[in-house]
C-alpha cells in the first residue's frame, strides 16, 4: 500500500503555475466586465436622471404657459415673460409675473425661472444646447400657424435639445412642444 502512494502522480510546479495563470486571467476578465457594467449603469442612471429633470421642467413650463393670461412683448427666442393669474382676480399681483430664460454659457444653456422681474432666476434645468433651444410665438388662424410677436401669440413653441449623455456620444435628446394658451386676454 505504501508503494501505491508513492507511485501516484501529483501536481508539479508547472501544473500549479498554469492553474495560477489561468485563474488570474479569468479573474482579470471578470473584473473588467464588472467595471464596464458599473460604468454603463452609472451612465444610464445619470442619463435617466437628466431626462426626468427635463420632463418635469417641460411639464411645469407647459402648464404655466397654458394658463398664462398674457405674454409680454419683451419675450423673445431666449426669454418667455408672461402673466399667470394664479388667484384669477384679473389683476397682476405679486408673484404672478413669470420669466423663463435660456441663459447661454458657451455651447451649453441653463433654463432659469424667476418671478416678478427678479434679477436672477432659479435653475430649473441644465445642459441644454444653446443653438438648439428656444421659444417661438405664433397665432393659429384658420387651421394654420402664423409667426407673430409674443404679445399677439396664442401658441408658444418650446424647443429644447438636452445633452443628457455627453460622455457616450449618443447625441442630444429633443423635445418640442406647442402650447396653446387657454386663458389669454384678447
Amino acid at each position: 500500500m505504501l508503494r501505491k502512494l508513492h507511485r501516484e502522480d501529483g501536481l508539479t510546479l508547472v501544473d500549479l503555475l498554469i492553474g495560477l495563470v489561468l485563474s488570474a486571467a479569468v479573474l482579470g476578465l471578470t473584473t473588467s466586465a464588472l467595471h464596464v457594467a458599473t460604468k454603463t449603469d452609472m451612465a444610464v442612471s445619470q442619463s435617466s436622471e437628466a431626462l426626468a429633470q427635463l420632463r418635469t421642467t417641460v411639464q411645469r413650463l407647459t402648464k404655466e404657459v397654458r394658463q398664462a393670461r398674457r405674454i409680454y412683448s419683451d419675450s423673445d427666442e431666449r426669454t418667455l415673460h408672461f402673466w399667470l393669474d394664479r388667484n384669477q382676480n384679473s389683476v397682476v399681483d405679486t408673484g404672478e409675473r413669470i420669466i423663463w430664460h435660456l441663459e447661454a454659457a458657451g455651447v451649453k444653456t441653463t433654463l432659469l425661472r424667476s418671478v416678478d422681474d427678479a434679477q436672477s432666476g432659479v435653475p430649473e434645468a441644465v445642459d441644454f444646447l444653446a443653438s438648439e433651444s428656444s421659444f417661438a410665438y405664433a397665432r393659429e388662424s384658420g387651421g394654420t400657424m402664423q409667426a407673430v410677436g409674443p404679445q399677439n401669440a396664442t401658441v408658444v413653441t418650446l424647443a429644447f435639445a438636452a445633452d443628457v449623455d455627453p460622455d457616450r456620444h449618443s447625441g442630444p435628446r429633443w423635445t418640442r412642444t406647442e402650447v396653446r394658451l387657454r386663458n389669454v386676454l384678447a
